[in-house]
């Protein structure tokens, strides 16, 4: 995405939202004059792992219950079976939620890694723009190359935490973005 867009007031979406150039939308520490500049999220490549396990796992059951019919009656192996979706379902759906709700939202005034590492845990590492002193993109890996995904480092002056941004789409653009912000003209 060129830097043309980010530099119109214009609101740009790529790949299931997971690279957003001036979303309309509002945070919660979010000041008054604070716009928001970029929301990041991992690719959605970074998905297939979990849908295929989800898939595969939906696919079991009937090929198990085949098994379980000598031992069990009709009425046993549905229970075991809607315990066993009750499962899969709640195993994508968390998955699905830490992949929303795992942002960066870069503003205008800082940057802000939001991370759940499980659903009950919310991370929250901010930092002003002026205090970042370092910026770097890392693309490791074929997938992420073809795929065009990477991960991005974000070193703070002082002994404040450092930000990344983990697996988000395009990470030399998010460079240039913040570049642009650090250095303003």
């Amino acid at each position: 995405m060129p830097l043309h867009a980010f530099e119109h007031k214009e609101s740009v979406h790529r790949h299931l939202h997971t690279f957003c150039i001036r979303p309309d939308i509002r945070f919660d520490s979010q000041h008054d004059d604070e716009e928001v500049l970029l929301v990041l999220r991992a690719h959605p490549i970074t998905l297939i792992p979990w849908i295929i396990t989800s898939i595969i796992l939906v696919l079991v059951p009937p090929f198990i219950n085949l098994v379980l019919s000598n031992f069990f009656s009709l009425k046993e192996i549905f229970f075991i079976d809607l315990i066993w979706y009750s499962f899969v379902f709640s195993y994508a759906f968390i998955n699905l939620l830490l992949w929303i709700f795992n942002v960066g939202i870069v503003t205008n005034y800082r940057m802000i890694d939001v991370d759940y590492p499980n659903i009950l845990i919310k991370e929250e590492t901010g930092s002003s723009i002026e205090d970042a002193t370092d910026v770097t993109a890392q693309t490791t890996g074929f997938i992420r190359a073809l795929f065009h995904y990477g991960d991005i480092y974000i070193q703070t002056a002082g002994i404040m935490q450092n930000i990344e941004f983990l697996k988000v789409p395009d990470p030399d653009n998010v460079v240039s973005i913040i570049n642009r912000l650090m250095r303003p003209d």
